[in-house]
């Protein structure tokens, strides 16, 4: 019902002192996944009389790498501007 955006998105920054534990952290991300039908559920439609949930036995949490410059400003606040909730929405036709 809202016009821009989707209001179940919310953000969060975390920061890691190394790249190992960012990608345990990933992984861990990965078992809740494993674990949770929710987490692994969306919506099929193409092709289909009418539009049903889908439970996946396997989603793979979806990792985008950037790199960005702390000459443009704060990395928290350019990471917030280019994932602004406000220009993106739920994607419910692929999980997680």
């Amino acid at each position: 019902m809202v016009e821009h955006g989707d209001p179940y998105l919310l953000q969060s920054v975390y920061a890691f002192e190394s790249r190992e534990r960012l990608d345990r952290y990933v992984d861990a991300l990965q078992g809740v996944i494993a674990r949770h039908d929710i987490l692994r559920t969306s919506v099929v439609h193409e092709g289909l009389s009418s539009p049903v949930q889908v439970v996946w036995r396997r989603a793979d949490l979806s990792v985008e790498e950037l790199t960005l410059d702390p000459a443009d400003g704060d990395i928290a606040e350019q990471l917030a501007a280019r994932f602004d909730p406000r220009h993106f929405r739920i994607e419910l036709t692929r999980a997680p």
